[in-house]
């Protein structure tokens, strides 16, 4: 097998052939050069699922223009794979290219055999920057309150015109549900590894996860969510957002996205120095924005948010070990969330109704219904 070295060199020389090789004329025609196409890597980022190395040419007027070569570095995803997922992400950015022009990232170019895709910059600020500090959420200047109050509207009125974008009646479901219970038995293994005492309780979860999948309707109404709508993928500048990063994009029920981005609003309300009232507030702008969600089985929301519950846990286990997150902080969250897993193997409604951060009551999704 591999080393993680031996996997790093692969990305890097496959970066080096869509660089020289294989870019400079997919520019040419792109960009409608009359010269030499000129390209300077600017650098090379290593991420875990990922490497991203950024480069700058000039365009015809000579101006420098920043483009992003990300390569797909999936452990234990075998290439045909990885090259079928960026096919998938090829064709629905170039939908929203056309559909959507001025809030989605652009494409370049997608090389499968390299497992790499170009894309052009998102000018602007990734939204988590502007979500992270205490004071966008505690000051109360006009500014503040109206960046507060546009951000969801704008996430929540993009997220709605993609689904409506994306939108299949009567697809067969079953797939998807194998793709969520596979994310559940992943997730899972890794986290015994991280949290072996609570062994038994994740094994039961994730049986009662697959047995409840099973008895969910086999085909439904369908949409191509992101798969990672979250702050750390939406840029905003002047008043505008733009949307990154579809590799993730699959079809199934829109609510994945809808939980998502709750969920990852909602994470700051683990720390008690955020006020959760505004938090709250945040989301339900962001639902009044997406306005009517489409239909779906009760059950599918309880196993969407323990879903999220269990990759919480994971990611507050892996901050845990590297001193990412304070540890009381963690400890509180991770607590939270064990209590909302022992909720759902209970079949609490009223707990698995209000979803696991207490203070955000996602009884909001089911209003919406």
């Amino acid at each position: 097998m591999p080393s993680e070295t031996d996997k790093l060199t692969d990305a890097i020389n496959d970066l080096d052939v869509v660089e020289n090789s294989l870019l400079p004329s997919v520019l040419q025609t792109h960009f409608s050069y009359t010269d030499k196409v000129s390209l300077k890597t600017i650098k090379t980022t290593t991420y875990p699922y990922s490497v991203i190395r950024t480069i700058r040419h000039l365009n015809k007027q000579k101006k420098p223009s920043t483009l992003y070569l990300k390569r797909i570095t999936i452990p234990n995803k075998e290439s045909i794979i990885v090259q079928q997922a960026l096919l998938k992400e090829d064709n629905l950015l170039r939908k929203l290219n056309k559909e959507m022009s001025e809030e989605t990232v652009e494409l370049i170019a997608t090389f499968p055999e390299q497992q790499t895709i170009v894309t052009k910059e998102c000018l602007g600020t990734p939204t988590d920057l502007l979500l992270n500090p205490y004071r966008f959420w505690w000051q109360s200047s006009s500014q503040k309150q109206a960046l507060r109050n546009n951000l969801p509207a704008l996430c929540g009125d993009w997220l709605k015109r993609f689904h409506s974008l994306t939108e299949q009646k009567e697809q067969e479901l079953a797939s998807w549900h194998n793709y969520l219970s596979g994310e559940m038995i992943w997730r899972i293994r890794l986290l015994k590894e991280l949290k072996s005492g609570y062994s038994k309780l994740f094994d039961d979860c994730s049986e009662q996860f697959t047995d409840e999948l099973k008895q969910l309707e086999i085909s439904g109404l369908t949409h191509s969510y992101h798969g990672d709508f979250a702050p750390h993928n939406i840029f905003y500048s002047d008043q505008k957002i733009k949307v990154i990063d579809f590799y993730g994009a699959r079809e199934g029920h829109a609510l994945m996205d809808l939980i998502n981005f709750i969920a990852s609003i909602a994470t700051r309300s683990e720390n008690l120095l955020y006020p959760h009232w505004r938090i709250r507030k945040f989301c339900e702008q962001f639902l009044n924005a997406y306005g009517i969600v489409p239909a779906f089985d009760p059950k599918l929301l309880a196993l969407l948010l323990v879903l999220q519950s269990i990759k919480r846990l994971l990611v507050l286990a892996q901050y845990s070990t590297s001193g990412a997150v304070p540890s009381l902080i963690a400890h509180r969250a991770e607590q939270q969330q064990i209590l909302y897993i022992e909720n759902y193997q209970q079949q609490n409604e009223k707990a698995l109704k209000t979803g696991p951060w207490r203070s955000l009551d996602l009884t909001l999704l089911q209003g919406k219904t």
